[in-house]
This record gives C-alpha cells, structure tokens and sequence, in this order.
C-alpha cells in the first residue's frame, strides 16, 4: 500500500509540474507574439521619424546654404529682399532748450 501511494504521489507531481510548464509556455509565447508586434510597430515608427529627420536635415542645409549667399549679398554688395523692411532712426533732441545750450555764444567786441 505504501508503494502505491508514493507512486500516485509522484504522478500528481508529475502532472501539476506538466501543466505548470504548460501554462509557462503558453504565457511565454504570447509575450513573444505581443513583444514582437510593439517591434513591428516601433520598427515602422522608427522608418517614418528617419525620413523625418532626413527631410529636416535637408530642408536646414537648402535653408544654410540660401542665408549664407543672401547674408554676403546684403551685406558687401548692398543686395535688398523686397520682403525686408528697413527701419532707419533719427535722433531728435527731445527739449529745444537744450540747442539753445549748445550752441557757442558770441560776445560783441567794441573797437
């Protein structure tokens, strides 16, 4: 009887640690199945940011390129964009007084 009983004991253990690996495997091919589609969805977000920056990367260059000449072009050959607005500034003194102050006075001399 004894022997009996440690045999069904060991074929439970045997069974529980069978469906236990069981249920393991199967938890662990789902986590791969949804691991492997974030990849997929990362990998196709990570294409369309590259060509992103690429596109970025190119419009920075065309717009470097284009400032430099329009920048030489202003500056040392007097080049004006008809979208630019010049703004010139006048300094006005702002009392009448204080002409008056600067200007030299003149003494009258008698002969």
């Amino acid at each position: 009887m004894k022997k009996n009983y440690k045999i069904n004991f060991m074929t439970l253990f045997l069974l529980f640690c069978t469906v236990y690996m069981g249920i393991n495997a199967t938890l662990n091919v789902t986590k791969c199945i949804s691991y492997n589609i974030k990849i997929a969805k990362l990998q196709k977000l990570n294409a369309i940011a590259q060509q992103k920056k690429l596109q970025l990367e190119s419009e920075i260059e065309s717009y470097k390129f284009e400032d430099k000449y329009k920048y030489f072009a202003t500056r040392y050959l007097g080049y004006v964009d008809p979208n630019t607005i010049k703004v010139i500034l006048v300094k006005n003194s702002s009392r009448p007084e204080q002409d008056e102050d600067l200007k030299p006075k003149f003494e009258s001399f008698a002969y």
